[in-house]
């Protein structure tokens, strides 16, 4: 009866994809090349019984593909190529794709991905397979997968069973020869990312956090008070969110001395166009899981902020610098978050304050014509 339900696509959630090391570490490699660019490629092969990928061909990007900083689109005639003849000689199947994240602190598909394989799913199969590639900040590459099933409108979860050594389809030379034939080798690790920052626009890529860049130095200054223990570890961010329900943080506001922590005031009044939509938390050591948040400052954010609000978790990197990852917790949605990047807004500040020790704003000053912000309800 199992088998049946199996087939139907009624069966168990997805646990595993099967492929070879050879590959996973290919898909590592070409990761590297690109640490402020996405890029990726497809996946074939076939089912087990269980209904569990198993990939024997893994490609990567061709001469010809387009790569941003929040987007990837493979060469299409080279996708056929290739394509056409591992399914129509060898009855393998499109079973999925892969792309980076590189850097952004995004280690699931975004909901420009999620739409885009619900969107164009293929009918009467037994799902799609989604591959997120991570940089993390010791340099390593983290391959996750993710399972679409006809009819949902949201993914599973799985992990990846490395399969020891080479897919034996390789050791097929027409296949071998004409993945070869246009494959993109090159690298664009010199490119700099602030120039894919601004290129950025709507939820394209995933959710973002925006902060100014000037902020952002000022929280970096903050962790090393922080490592002294003269001000406590959490401060508030004050803004307001997008159309996209995206969050715009247009105040940071440094922690309380701890002496001064008790009897603190809000903000002034002239401060009504902004909102306290969440906070930071300084960490005195790296995170292992920086994409993940706890539990605990899950319920505390969902508490303080019924309506949605921000985490961003501060912390010290292998490499001396300083991490900064967000978590955007939605209204109504208290089972889960998103994790997301930070992008730094380089423009002049629309709100400047300034703080006495027991965090009174004394100072402001706001500018006219900011489009950035959505004043209306969500």
């Amino acid at each position: 009866m199992n088998r049946v339900r199996d087939a139907f696509g009624f069966g168990s959630r997805f646990k595993a994809v099967h492929m070879f090391k050879d590959d996973l570490d290919m898909m590592a490699r070409l990761v590297l090349l690109h640490p402020f660019k996405e890029t990726g490629g497809n996946l074939f092969g076939l089912w087990t019984d269980e209904q569990e990928p198993v990939v024997h061909i893994v490609l990567g990007p061709a001469i010809g593909c387009t790569r941003t900083g929040v987007s990837f689109y493979q060469s299409i005639p080279y996708l056929e190529r290739v394509g056409g003849i591992v399914t129509q000689e060898y009855q393998l199947c499109h079973i999925g794709e892969w792309h980076s994240h590189h850097r952004l602190s995004l280690s699931v598909p975004s909901s420009g991905d999620s739409s885009t394989v619900i969107r164009n799913f293929p009918r009467g199969t037994c799902g799609f397979l989604l591959i997120i590639a991570n940089i993390l900040p010791n340099g390593n590459v983290t391959l996750l997968p993710y399972f679409y099933k006809e009819g949902q409108t949201s993914y599973e979860k799985g992990e990846i069973k490395p399969l020891h050594g080479r897919s034996p389809f390789l050791n097929v030379e027409k296949i071998w020869r004409n993945i070869h034939q246009d494959e993109d080798m090159s690298s664009t690790a010199n490119e700099q990312w602030t120039r894919e920052a601004n290129e950025r626009n709507g939820d394209e890529g995933g959710p973002a956090v925006y902060m100014f860049e000037e902020d952002r130095k000022m929280i970096e200054g903050l962790l090393c008070e922080r490592s002294s223990g003269k001000i406590n570890g959490e401060g508030a961010l004050l803004g307001l969110w997008t159309t996209h329900r995206q969050p715009v943080l247009h105040i940071v506001l440094k922690p309380a001395e701890k002496v001064k922590e008790k009897g603190t005031e809000g903000l002034s009044k002239e401060y009504l166009p902004l909102q306290d939509i969440g906070r930071y938390v300084l960490s005195d050591h790296p995170l292992e899981n920086a994409n993940e948040a706890t539990p605990q400052q899950g319920s505390s954010i969902y508490d303080d902020f019924p309506y949605g609000g921000v985490l961003i978790a501060v912390y010290p990197k292998a490499n001396g610098e300083v991490g900064l990852t967000a978590y955007i917790y939605h209204r109504g949605e208290d089972t889960g978050h998103q994790s997301c990047h930070v992008t730094f807004l380089h423009g002049p500040k629309i709100f400047h304050e300034k703080q006495t020790t027991d965090v009174k704003v004394i100072g402001s000053k706001m500018a006219e014509g900011s489009d950035l912000i959505d004043f209306s309800s969500p």
